[in-house]
């Protein structure tokens, strides 16, 4: 199962790459949120960078291992995430808009790789819809509290 989220902003894609890549801002974010961050592997590049997430969902308290495992600057950013038997890629992509911002895509995709994930997967599919419209409103709230940040508001 994926989901994938396009928004443009108005800050150039060189300042939105960089943004995405400021990972100490990035987990002060998600501990707002009420997530666990704990940055488990910063090697000298970006490249395998990883972080355990634990957070609540549907009740339980669930832990993820995320791993960044593919940077080509600036325009891609693809994640792993594996919690339980659910592992999900994440691609960010972004390119030049033709006014001088940025087109920002995210795309996620799932696999289930046990019975109790692909319970969880079809129970997604079933509100398939309503998970499309929270996906993107999370992108496009992200993105406009980013360029505003850029826009230094």
């Amino acid at each position: 199962m994926d989901f994938t989220a396009s928004v443009r902003m108005s800050a150039p894609r060189a300042a939105v790459f960089d943004a995405l890549t400021e990972f100490d801002r990035l987990e002060a974010r998600a501990a707002e949120q009420g997530i666990a961050v704990t940055r488990t592997a910063a090697p000298a590049g970006l490249v395998g960078t990883g972080w355990t997430a634990r957070f609540a969902m549907r009740g339980k308290e669930r832990e993820a291992q995320v791993t960044l495992v593919e940077v080509s600057r600036p325009e891609r950013l693809h994640f792993t995430a594996r919690t339980g038997g659910l592992e999900t890629g994440t691609v960010i992509a972004l390119a030049d808009a033709e006014d001088g911002g940025t087109l920002l895509e995210v795309h996620a995709e799932m696999q289930p790789r046990t019975l109790s994930a692909r319970l969880i997967v079809q129970s997604l599919r079933l509100a398939r819809a309503k998970m499309t419209a929270r996906f993107e409103a999370r992108v496009a709230g992200y993105a406009r509290d980013l360029d505003a940040r850029l826009a230094g508001g």
